[in-house]
């Protein structure tokens, strides 16, 4: 196969076969040479190839990735996007369902065994939160989703499904509410009456200390 430049500017791709060629008394006589234009199917390839580097940045930024496992033999398809999620090395054989459960948190490992039980019961498990533990023992959390509707009839007793870091959406979480938890305790410990209207001047937001002052409650004041 080689590529060549054409006279309008543009290129095209070819692939040529060639034969030698001899005579009844062995004589060499020539090659016999023959091209076949594969400009499209080239260009087709290298498409695939753009959309495939793409997905895989896409997956890499999503920090999302896929599984596929045979219940019939136990053999897992373990995608590289979650060997970087599991801190897995490329080396380290990851071949069955079990050597995935041994990374799954002990407060998360039934809801992982009846995700994959009902996933192989015709349902699709969908954003199921589990724990997990690295293999350099870092704590992260993810949604495992599973289906056993196979895209081929080779693959038709297979689940697969896709898994999802959410560590760090978690942690933000998790930040947002130790800030409003101080914040409601600052809230209700407060002497002085705090209040919030919105922009037509009605109360939405008033501190319990309003008691002590006008004897009404919160709930009496927010509407007012």
């Amino acid at each position: 196969e080689f590529r060549c430049n054409l006279k309008n500017g543009s290129f095209a791709w070819f692939s040529v076969s060639w034969k030698l060629v001899y005579a009844a008394d062995g004589t060499w006589l020539g090659v016999r040479t023959s091209g076949l234009d594969i400009t499209q199917k080239k260009l087709q390839e290298q498409e695939l190839i753009k959309r495939e580097a793409i997905l895989t940045e896409t997956k890499q930024i999503a920090k999302v990735g896929r599984w596929e496992w045979n219940p019939q033999t136990n053999e897992i398809f373990f995608g590289k996007q979650l060997r970087i999620i599991f801190e897995i090395d490329n080396n380290e054989n990851i071949s069955t369902l079990s050597d995935i459960e041994k990374f799954i948190h002990k407060d998360s490992r039934d809801r992982f065994k009846t995700a994959i039980h009902n996933a192989i019961s015709n349902f699709q498990v969908k954003d199921v939160e589990l724990k997990i533990v690295t293999k350099n023992k870092q704590t992260k959390y993810v949604l495992l989703r599973a289906s056993n509707n196979s895209l081929t009839e080779d693959r038709e007793n297979f689940i697969h499904g896709t898994i999802l870091d959410i560590t760090e959406l978690k942690k933000s979480h998790e930040l947002i509410l130790e800030s409003e938890n101080k914040f409601k305790k600052i809230f209700e410990s407060i002497q002085d009456v705090y209040y919030q209207t919105s922009k037509d001047g009605i109360i939405t937001l008033i501190s319990p200390s309003v008691v002590n002052l006008l004897g009404y409650t919160p709930e009496e004041m927010i509407g007012l």
